[in-house]
């Protein structure tokens, strides 16, 4: 009988300490809400880069678009046929109370930006190695590396002391120049066997409740006084931005392996340009273009997708063709439409990406017979 008692009293005491160990599946702290991105962190790159700046910011930017640019115009174009390009638009107002997103890191506090709420993303530092190709000596140097794949082109309206943009005018350019030019070069680089899509991340005082004014006035002449360097630099601060380099990190750590572009318009004539880590003064820059919505001394605004398109390809190494008169001439006998060479009279549906221009942004890796021709070089 006490042999009974026994084994019941340890079978309760057994019941009662099964019970008490179950616990409740644990809710995950990693849920998917509108404020937060997962992507790659991991940037492909043989540059080697350095950096000690750590930035802080509190704003989110959402918003979605698509986008070009390039390095310096001499010539204006003619009107091109907005409706028949496929790039699409859509805009997702900029939400200034959110915060950015986390992007999973393992980097160390010390290389991370935090926001208000404790989240933060990987810091990129800035591109010191400048190793260069014989035969296309700007590909590859910077951020921009890569012209293929999803590349996000990330554009801000931007207003200067003599000059701002109305949104119907916004609209307007990037109908008739930003979408357009974005659809020529894809098309262009299917035809070298490379696929292209961009996405358009478009940021203006009306979608940001951001003042997205240059304190000062972007030159507009770079020829006479140079050009002006910290465009994105007053851009990305008025977002919420340290500097350049943060709101590069910012979307780079969303995009993953895949490139990003910066264009910076203006609603004004000028010479437009754009600035690669090649550039004299620039190495310490996150690569970007600037393009002014007239060429200089224009009081009406013409064709400006083929200046779009001519920026975009100089961010990712494509030269131009007009530089000497040696190469102008070898340029009009071999390549007469390249959208380097920017020849007068000519809209975007006439120009195409020729075998060396496509060389010399990495669409193929077969250096063209003209590379090896000396007075391409004079």
């Amino acid at each position: 009988m006490k042999k009974l008692v026994c084994l019941l009293l340890a079978a309760v005491l057994a019941f009662s300490f099964s019970a008490c160990s179950i616990e409740e599946k644990p809710t995950s702290d990693t849920e998917a809400t509108s404020d937060t991105v997962t992507s790659s962190d991991t940037v492909t790159s043989s540059d080697t880069v350095t950096s000690s700046d750590t930035v802080t910011s509190t704003d989110t930017v959402t918003s979605t678009d698509t986008v070009t640019s390039s390095n310096t115009e001499t010539h204006s174009k003619t009107n091109s046929d907005s409706s028949s390009n496929s790039v699409s638009l859509n805009e997702t107002p900029f939400d200034s109370s959110t915060q950015k997103p986390n992007i999973d890191s393992d980097v160390s506090s010390s290389n991370t930006t935090e926001t208000n709420s404790s989240e933060s993303y990987q810091i990129l530092p800035g591109i010191t190695d400048m190793t260069q190709e014989e035969l296309r000596p700007n590909f590859g140097l910077g951020n921009n590396k890569k012209l293929s794949g999803d590349v996000l082109v990330v554009i801000l309206f931007i207003d200067d002391n003599e000059s701002h943009w109305e949104k119907q005018e916004i609209d307007d350019f990037t109908q008739t120049a930003i979408k357009p030019a974005l659809a020529f070069l894809e098309e262009e680089a299917k035809k070298h066997n490379n696929n292209l899509k961009f996405k358009i991340e478009s940021l203006s005082k009306y979608n940001t409740n951001k003042s997205l004014k240059y304190e000062g006035t972007v030159n507009k002449n770079l020829n006479v006084g140079g050009s002006s360097k910290d465009v994105l630099d007053q851009a990305a601060q008025k977002l919420g931005f340290e500097n350049n380099w943060d709101i590069y990190s910012y979307y780079k750590n969303q995009q993953g392996e895949n490139d990003l572009i910066f264009l910076n318009l203006l609603n004004k004539d000028g010479i437009s340009y754009a600035r690669h880590s090649n550039s004299i003064g620039y190495a310490a820059y996150a690569e970007h273009a600037v393009i002014f919505r007239r060429y200089l001394g224009e009081a009406v605004p013409k064709d400006r997708a083929s200046t779009v398109a001519h920026e975009i390809l100089h961010l990712f190494g494509a030269e131009d063709m007009y530089t000497t008169f040696s190469r102008e001439v070898l340029a009009t006998q071999f390549y007469y439409n390249d959208i380097m060479l920017l020849s007068p009279d000519l809209s975007i549906l006439t120009y195409s990406v020729g075998d060396l221009t496509a060389y010399s942004v990495g669409w193929h890796n077969t250096p063209p017979e003209l590379c090896y021709n000396e007075l391409w070089w004079q």
